[in-house]
């Protein structure tokens, strides 16, 4: 067997998996679909993985019209009428003659849709809508925080939001997403927070880990003095290093009274260290 040949072979072998991968691909969005539907629709994470394997199907196999077909009938029933449209025409462009695609685009055209999502959606897209924003607009902006509990309330809070949000973009049509941009700015707020809130965090376990060194230092003091005198040297430059990043954030309107009550405790062990090494007349 030739080059060419043993190309030739191995471009086949790839186009079978390809299409292997695609078929099952759209059964499983399929069966996906008549679980949701079974279901009276109540899942909107049901649609949401139909959406996704139909899609695996097209970028694995996108000369197949049927998963086009299935995603222009998802989209008719969810109200989003221009993608419905848009993957009828491409199924139609795959498959002209195509009966199912034919049957579905005179559907479209008498207006005709089929409503067979869940009439309580909307219901329940206005319910969670007003939760959400009665919660945010009860609640102040998150801000970043030094302490590992109010780390984790935080992040919790984060949590809770996104899965409001995330379930709001399922539950919403089109027209109602314009809705969702005040819940997109919180979560926003909480992602800088968080983010934030880990950097105070790093300047907060360096506040604890120089006081831990100082604490040493000055039981070192009893027993070696001038060692105790040269290594907090180092200490002292690393508490102007911490001071400076302290002041630096505050600069920039972040809270840092929490920082700013470890460096207390720090500057009180130092000063510590310093009157027993002078009582030992050890000068620095």
């Amino acid at each position: 067997m030739n080059k060419l040949e043993e190309l030739e072979d191995l471009k086949g072998s790839l186009s079978d998996q390809r299409h292997a991968i695609a078929t099952q691909a759209y059964e499983e969005g399929m069966n996906r679909f008549a679980q949701a539907q079974a279901a009276g629709f109540n899942d909107p994470s049901q649609l949401r993985e139909t959406c996704q394997l139909l899609l695996d199907a097209i970028r694995h196999q996108h000369h197949l019209p049927d998963p086009y077909i299935a995603l222009a009938y998802l989209m008719l029933l969810l109200d989003n009428r221009s993608a419905a449209l848009h993957y009828l025409a491409e199924a139609l462009r795959i498959d002209p003659g195509n009966p199912s695609a034919a049957s579905l685009s005179q559907l479209i055209h008498t207006d005709s849709t089929p409503r067979q999502v869940n009439p309580h959606f909307e219901q329940r897209f206005e319910a969670l809508l007003e939760k959400t924003i009665r919660e945010i607009s009860q609640s102040p902006p998150p801000e970043p925080c030094a302490e590992e509990e109010g780390l984790r309330q935080l992040e919790a809070q984060a949590i809770a939001l996104r899965r409001q949000y995330d379930e709001l973009s399922d539950l919403a049509l089109p027209e109602e997403r314009e809705k969702l941009p005040p819940i997109a700015k919180r979560l926003e707020l909480f992602e800088k927070a968080l983010q934030l809130s880990c950097e105070l965090q790093e300047v907060h376990t360096r506040l604890s880990e120089e006081r831990d060194t100082a604490a040493s230092l000055d039981r070192l003091t009893e027993s070696n003095a001038p060692l105790a005198g040269q290594e907090l040297v180092q200490t002292l430059s690393h508490c102007d290093e911490l001071a400076d990043e302290i002041n630096a954030l505050e600069s920039i309107g972040i809270p840092v009274s929490e920082l700013e009550a470890d460096y207390a405790k720090l500057a009180d062990t130092v000063e510590q260290v310093q009157t027993h090494l002078h009582e030992k007349g050890v000068n620095l």
